[in-house]
């Protein structure tokens, strides 16, 4: 669940960095599918601890 914590983060820092994005003109993105429902609830378990 640690794990689905750490890629929630990273995915939440890089939404937040977007508009650094922008000045970037070689980005590649590695897309996965994920089960968000169970990302976030896996998140917010280990935040209630």
């Amino acid at each position: 669940m640690l794990l689905e914590a750490c890629r929630f983060q990273r995915l939440t820092n890089d939404f937040l960095d977007a508009s650094k994005v922008e000045s970037v003109t070689n980005l590649t993105y590695a897309m996965e599918k994920v089960r968000i429902k169970k990302m976030i609830l896996d998140t917010v378990i280990i935040m209630e601890k």
